[in-house]
């Protein structure tokens, strides 16, 4: 009896243990909350950015009230000098793909994607774009969480 018991109470701690080491993991049917930063500096002349969202799910949200629609594009404007946030939330994992068309051959600066899920990073990535030759130059970047 004395050993059914300790059997007991040995399997009950083991499974206490392991439930305490899942408990940041969603639950199952549980959604991940996803948050995607993008951090603009230009640092010279003008450009113009796009962030395009390809995935299927409900409509995210940009935090200056205007709302990204799955395969739909957010465009955005930068001048010299100028510090841009743009944060997008969601329930589902998205991905994006960023186009920055350069406007001036002197134009030049970067952007900072942040991303993370439940609260918690999980990517962050520093790109650079600069004007060439006297042309429009257009990036492009796509990322997934």
């Amino acid at each position: 009896m004395t050993k059914m018991f300790f059997g007991v109470m040995v399997t009950l701690i083991a499974i206490t243990i392991q439930s305490c080491h899942n408990a940041d993991l969603p639950k199952q049917g549980s959604r991940n909350n996803y948050e995607y930063t993008f951090d603009v500096f230009a640092t010279d002349g003008d450009a113009n950015l796009s962030f395009i969202t390809s995935s299927d799910g409900d409509a995210t949200q940009i935090k200056d009230g205007d709302k990204v629609h799955n395969t739909r594009q957010y465009d955005a404007s930068i001048k010299k000098g100028d510090h841009k946030v743009y944060s997008i939330t969601t329930q589902g994992a998205r991905e994006f793909r960023v186009k920055i068309t350069v406007l001036k051959s002197s134009a030049s600066g970067y952007w900072v994607f942040t991303g993370k899920r439940n609260g918690k990073v999980v990517r962050t990535e520093k790109h650079n774009f600069k004007g060439r030759n006297g042309k429009e130059v257009t990036e492009y970047w796509n990322s997934t969480l």
